[in-house]
């Protein structure tokens, strides 16, 4: 009696292929946050292939999808598998749709030598050209140098705006501060005294803190060679800034307050 050869044979069970979509960050983000795509394949074999949709325009192939989308954008993903006996060899994952934070416009506006941010909480102000300043926080600032300004706005979700940029002269808008006015002591520690070297009628005076923030503002009438007291002693040692103004004049000159 004849023996045959022997022939193994290798049985693949029946296997259901799934394909999801796992997204980096995952969640709401800011507008404009680049957002990564992967496609997390279940039995998908050696080699699946992928293909990409937004807003069922196909846009990629490969395992992972990258860019800035915008909000209410839907991501899709099907998957072609190349596992043995799986049926249906061709599966759509569930879509993700994109989720952004609305973030509020920002801008910024002089007034009178004052820029003020639209944004009451938040702000970060810089110069075009020399970048950051430093302590500008408030939704005021006043510049001491020529320059082009703006805000940046960063809100509780961590999103950011920028505004529009100003260019600002000082120049334009004041006059010689001797003429006006004398600032002593400087630095100042508990009183401080301006004399004016003209009148200023119906004006303001205004001070301002490194970051902005207005600390002090007054309507005043004032002789030429009166001279106004103010107490300086409640406000926290620092650079402040002393802006006064009228119908005719404005000038401003900066003081250190020590304790």
């Amino acid at each position: 009696m004849a023996t045959s050869n022997t022939v193994t044979m290798e049985i693949y069970p029946n296997l259901t292929p799934s394909v999801e979509i796992a997204s980096s960050p995952a969640g709401t983000v800011c507008p404009g946050t680049d957002k990564v795509f992967t496609a997390v394949p279940t039995n998908g074999g050696a080699a699946p292939a992928y293909e990409w949709f937004v807003d069922g325009v196909s846009v990629g192939t490969g395992s992972t999808l990258s860019g800035v989308y915008t909000n209410g954008q839907i991501v899709s993903c099907t998957m072609t598998s190349t596992q043995p006996c799986v049926m249906p060899a061709i599966v759509d994952a569930n879509p993700i749709t994109v989720s952004t934070f609305t973030v509020t416009p920002v801008s910024i506006s002089d007034n009178g030598g004052i820029l003020t941010s639209s944004s009451a909480f938040g702000n970060q102000w810089y110069e075009q050209t020399s970048g950051v300043i430093v302590g500008a926080i408030g939704n005021t600032f006043t510049p001491m140098t020529d320059g082009i300004y703006y805000v940046v706005v960063t809100d509780a979700n961590g999103c950011t705006s920028t505004s529009n940029v100003i260019e600002y002269f000082v120049e334009s808008i004041s006059e010689n501060v001797g003429d006006v006015l004398s600032v002593f002591p400087n630095p100042a520690k508990d009183n401080l005294n301006i004399t004016f070297g003209k009148a200023i009628h119906d004006g303001t005076l205004r001070i301002e803190n490194a970051i902005g923030e207005l600390v002090l503002e007054k309507t005043i009438n004032q002789d030429a060679g009166s001279t106004l007291n103010i107490n300086f002693k409640p406000y926290a040692p620092g650079s402040y800034i002393i802006t006064v103004r009228d119908a005719k004049t404005e000038v401003r000159t900066q003081i250190v307050h020590e304790k």
